[in-house]
C-alpha cells in the first residue's frame, strides 16, 4: 500500500514539473481592425493591445461617429429564440452595401454581430450625405424593413454592442 501510494505520488511530481512553464516569451501577436475608413492593425503585446493603437483606432471611431458618439441610424436585427429575419437582413446588408459603393466615405455604417442566433446591428452615420440622399437612404431602408417582425430602429443613439 504504502509502494503504490510513494508510486502515485512520484508520478504526479513529475507530471506537475513537466507541465511548469520554465522560461516566459513575450508573445506578440497582431489583430486586423476593419474600420471603415482603413483596415488597421494592433500589435500585442503580453495579449495586451499596444496602448498607441487603440488610442488611434478610438480617435478614429470618434471622427467617424462626430462628437457626440452617437450614430445617425442604429438598425438592429434581434431573435427571440427562433434567429433573425434572415431575408430580410440580407436585403438590408444590400442597400448599405449599395450606399457604400454610390458614396464611399460620406456613408459610413459598421456592421456589428453580438449574438447567437445571427442578431446583429447596423450602425450607420448619415451626417456627411445630402439631405436628398439621406432620405432616400432612409425612405428605402423603411421599405425594406418594414418586412421584418423582429427589428429595432433607432435615431441619434450610440452603437450598443460595439466591442470595445
Amino acid at each position: 500500500m504504502k509502494k503504490n501510494l510513494l508510486v502515485v505520488c512520484v508520478i504526479g511530481l513529475i507530471c506537475f514539473q513537466s507541465c511548469k512553464q520554465t522560461e516566459k516569451t513575450p508573445v506578440k501577436n497582431t489583430v486586423k481592425v476593419e474600420t471603415p475608413k482603413a483596415e488597421q492593425t494592433i500589435v500585442l503585446q503580453d495579449n495586451k493591445p499596444n496602448l498607441a493603437a487603440v488610442v488611434e483606432q478610438q480617435k478614429s471611431n470618434q471622427e467617424i461617429r462626430g462628437d457626440s458618439g452617437n450614430f445617425s441610424m442604429i438598425v438592429s436585427f434581434y431573435s427571440i429564440g427562433s434567429g433573425i429575419d434572415i431575408a430580410v437582413a440580407k436585403e438590408f446588408d444590400y442597400l448599405v452595401k449599395d450606399f457604400q459603393e454610390q458614396y464611399g466615405d460620406e456613408f459610413i455604417s459598421e456592421k456589428v454581430g453580438w449574438g447567437r442566433e445571427g442578431e446583429v446591428d447596423f450602425c450607420i452615420q448619415l451626417d456627411k450625405l445630402k439631405s436628398t440622399v439621406r432620405e432616400s437612404f432612409k425612405n428605402r431602408a423603411d421599405t425594406i424593413l418594414k418586412k421584418a417582425i423582429r427589428v429595432h430602429v433607432s435615431e441619434n443613439a450610440p452603437c450598443l454592442h460595439r466591442r470595445r
